[in-house]
């Protein structure tokens, strides 16, 4: 197989532009990737050093390989001529006042263009990156696409926004923990995630409950001949290279240079590659990196990214390379380094430690820790190095050899085809009853009303649910209610809003029901869109399906619910009550009828509907409006509200703890690193009991985030003091 130069040409679609689409012949396997970094946008970036090395590597073999990749509309392309195999660039424009989360927004852009991709070309093979969640809405519309049902989908943890920000030990906003949810579903509804290093599944495992079963370890493949080293080693240059951010171990490096400068201060640290300041300015930072070295800051020198040719030029056998960065999932800088001849210190149990003979890592891998750091042994390292390194270089080129990359992928797609099962046997007219709880509702009732008698296919039923309304405007709304054609409204004492839902419930005889407030807007697809993700969900496990969200009145935007499920929904609640679910499930569970007093009781239902093994499906599209307006229940949040709440989630927290059947520890590891994540949610948490093992480490580590916390001068906000007093209950109870 052949391709021609690169030449752009525009396709049919608006959207896709097509760049080099000549091919001679059928290949064995289509694979297309899906990744917002490819060779022509940056070409030392670690994610698209991995797709220029894969797509060669299977090309050569005989497969096919196409790429998607998207830009903002109007900047011009410029396409790597190295770049040979198909790469379809989709030009966006995003609405920040529409869609908050950009990556929601790609996200669905991204799925409209792999089904016509996928409609034009047949892969047997879509691989997305698990950064920024590409492939999240094609694997929610996933079961409701028929011609994805047989095409094996697949997620490769290149490094995911939890691991990178927790190392980062910064403060970011809410979108960036909204993309570590994001993630998570990727993971969960692939058919197979593949990790490059073992050290990447178990950190998937830790940080995301990612199992094993569902991991296929596939290290990236490196096309570079190794050097000829000579027979003698004269080192002289301590090296960093790579991305300079404090995420990936900045002050451990430092700490370890400066070890091996005190035993050959004749040695100079050289940083090669672009510096990431983050949150100060960039001479700041430098300055900052500097002193941290005294005595040695004129020994120190910055080299700024080069394109991967021109930088490991500057490396060579000269070089000690010190690789203390946490986060990685596989490492080309390291791996290019070993074999251009540098001598390795890798962190132990990192994924370039893998890049060192199993036999040799207690010689050149260090811990974390600053003890470790300034006991490692550097007079071992000289002594031994120059008769390990062609042992070293030589496990390198073997585990990251091309072939060994291909056969690993080939062996991958019979073994983990599509794990899509067919719907069982549900009736294609499952009848949908419209419920809307109210307590003394306004005229938008009516509005409500009328939007659900607007559907282009019609509720069995409208029921609403009068929850002991007293105020004479509202009693005469809901007799006028009743006069609507197939509206029924039902009278009960008062019991709050948990307790309607649930007599509301009872009162359902259809297979399916939608919740809707009574303020809010459903549109005219709701329940022909819901209806068919439940029908096509439902062998899944899936009861309940929500779509997204268009906010009006006092705010104004598109919301998508992305917190759930994951072990953050415990301190996060995003799901809503406005969403079509299956009946019996709901009528089992039924809502908490104690919550009575304006406490989140949809948090609290989601999480036991959850705990019970209930999926849901988000529907990537609006199919609802929610009115914004300063008597809504959700603006008016009380700090009683919030404590009851809490009261009411430690309660789920300490019963799945004390019945997990899985290890608990990534929960742990999330309470300590969440931390960092932007918003401060734990403390006063134990030491012993249910924290055995970890628990001090884990509690110190609380407690140094929250000093760092309180030291920033940041009033905590409403959902902090929510948490905060969630945890402080949760520490209660395993204190007793």
């Amino acid at each position: 197989m052949c391709f021609a130069r690169p030449a752009a040409i525009l396709c049919a679609s608006p959207l896709i532009f097509i760049i080099d689409i000549i091919s001679d012949g059928d290949a064995s396997v289509k694979i297309l990737f899906v990744s917002p970094e490819v060779p022509s946008f940056g070409e030392t970036a670690g994610i698209a050093t991995y797709l220029s090395e894969a797509t060669s590597a299977l090309h050569d073999a005989g497969h096919e390989c196409h790429v998607l990749t998207w830009c903002d509309r109007g900047n011009r392309f410029y396409t790597s001529t190295q770049f040979k195999h198909f790469l379809h660039v989709m030009p966006i424009e995003i609405d920040d006042h529409k869609m908050v989360d950009r990556r929601l927004f790609i996200s669905s852009m991204v799925a409209d263009a792999v089904l016509a991709l996928h409609r034009q070309h047949g892969f047997d093979v879509i691989e997305g990156t698990d950064w920024c969640a590409p492939l999240y809405c094609l694997l929610q519309r996933r079961n409701v696409e028929p011609s994805l049902r047989n095409c094996l989908i697949t997620v490769f943890n290149h490094g995911t926004t939890y691991n990178i920000s927790r190392h980062q030990k910064t403060f970011i906003p809410r979108s960036t923990f909204q993309a570590v949810n994001l993630e998570y579903q990727c993971f969960r509804l692939a058919d197979r995630v593949i990790c490059p290093s073992e050290a990447a599944a178990r950190n998937l495992a830790i940080a995301q409950d990612i199992g094993t079963e569902h991991v296929e370890i596939v290290p990236e493949p490196l096309n570079l001949a190794s050097k000829q080293i000579s027979a003698t080693w004269n080192p002289s240059k301590i090296l960093w290279y790579g991305t300079v951010i404090v995420s990936k171990g900045l002050s451990q490096f430092t700490d370890l240079a400066k070890r091996f400068l005190y035993y050959h201060p004749q040695f100079h640290v050289e940083f090669l590659g672009p510096v990431q300041p983050m949150d100060m300015a960039m001479d700041e930072f430098k300055q900052k990196i500097l002193q941290a070295f005294y005595p040695f800051c004129d020994q120190v020198s910055f080299v700024a990214g080069k394109p991967r040719e021109i930088s490991l030029e500057r490396v060579g056998e000269a070089d000690v390379l010190i690789n203390m960065s946490p986060r990685e999932t596989f490492c080309y800088a390291a791996a290019e380094s070993i074999l251009c001849g540098v001598a390795p210190v890798m962190l132990a149990g990192s994924a370039q430690s893998e890049f060192i003979p199993a036999g040799l890592r207690q010689r050149y891998c260090v811990d974390a820790g600053s003890r470790d750091i300034s006991a490692y042994p550097i007079d071992q390292f000289f002594r031994h190095m120059e008769d390990d390194r062609q042992e070293i270089i030589n496990h390198v080129a073997e585990r990251t050899a091309p072939s060994r990359y291909v056969e690993a992928y080939e062996q991958l797609i019979p073994k983990a085809a599509s794990t899509y099962v067919a719907p069982a046997r549900i009736e294609s007219d499952w009848a949908v009853s419209v419920l809307i709880p109210a307590y003394n509702p306004d005229r938008f009732l009516l509005e409500t009303i009328e939007s659900a008698l607007n559907q282009s296919e019609m509720p069995a039923k409208i029921i609403v649910g009068n929850d002991g309304s007293s105020k004479p405007s509202s009693l005469e709304i809901l007799r006028e209610a009743a006069t609507y054609r197939n509206v029924s409204v039902i009278n009960l004492d008062w019991r709050g809003l948990a307790e309607t839902r649930n007599r509301l419930l009872e009162a359902c005889d259809t297979p399916l029901f939608a919740f809707v407030d009574a303020d809010d807007l459903l549109l005219r697809d709701f329940i022909a869109v819901s209806r068919k993700y439940l029908q096509s969900n439902f062998s899944e496990n899936v009861r309940s399906v929500q779509g997204w969200y268009e906010m009006f009145g006092s705010e104004t935007g598109v919301r998508a619910p992305t917190v759930f499920q994951h072990f953050s929904h415990f301190v996060w609640n995003d799901l809503k009550n406005n969403h079509m679910g299956y009946t019996e499930s709901f009528q089992e569970l039924r809502y908490n009828s104690g919550l009575t007093r304006g406490e989140a009781e949809d948090w609290e239902f989601w999480l036991r509907y959850f705990k019970s093994g209930y999926e849901t499906r988000v529907i990537p599209e609006v199919l609802w409006r929610y009115r914004r307006h300063p008597a809504a229940m959700s603006v008016k949040w009380s700090q009683e509200m919030s404590v009851g709440t809490a009261r009411a989630n430690v309660k789920i927290l300490s019963e799945y703890l004390a019945t997990a059947t899985r290890s608990t520890e990534h929960i742990w590891e999330f309470i300590g690193d969440y931390l960092y994540l932007g918003e401060v949610f734990f403390r006063d948490l134990p030491a012993e009991g249910s924290f055995a093992g970890n628990g001090s480490r884990r509690v110190a580590k609380i407690q140094r985030s929250l000093a760092e916390f309180q030291r920033s001068g940041r009033a905590p906000s409403r959902k902090q003091r929510l948490a905060l007093s969630l945890m402080r209950s949760l520490a209660k109870t395993f204190k007793k």
